[in-house]
């Protein structure tokens, strides 16, 4: 009984951490993103999105996100990594950001 118990508790567990979501996925409101994330709803799709990060501190972000600032608003936003296109969502690219070496999804232009 206790194995029965511990195997559905296990698999519980992995469904829920399958629907999880991270930064760059599409929302409709903030309830749609994880803890600590927002929902970007100027971007198409909407984009879930860690406000305010610290741009020199590689841990304010997860490990698929990067913290990238703003300088026209002032604001700092972890925004999902990307090495190609392909990594990216549908209407988003792979862009680099200015003076910085990585790139981030952001909507088409």
């Amino acid at each position: 009984m206790n194995k029965i118990l511990i195997t559905l508790l296990l698999f519980i567990s992995l469904f829920f951490m399958a629907c999880s979501t991270v930064v760059g996925d599409s929302c409709s409101q903030d309830a749609d993103c994880d803890s600590g994330l927002t929902c970007e709803k100027t971007f198409p799709d909407g984009y879930c999105i860690k406000n305010n990060c610290n741009k020199y501190d590689t841990s304010s972000c997860s490990d698929e996100a990067q913290c990238t600032y703003f300088p026209e608003t002032e604001t700092t936003y972890c925004l999902a990594k990307c090495n190609s296109n392909d990594d990216c969502r549908s209407n988003y690219t792979c862009q680099a950001v200015p003076n910085n070496e990585y790139r981030v999804c952001l909507p088409e232009e």
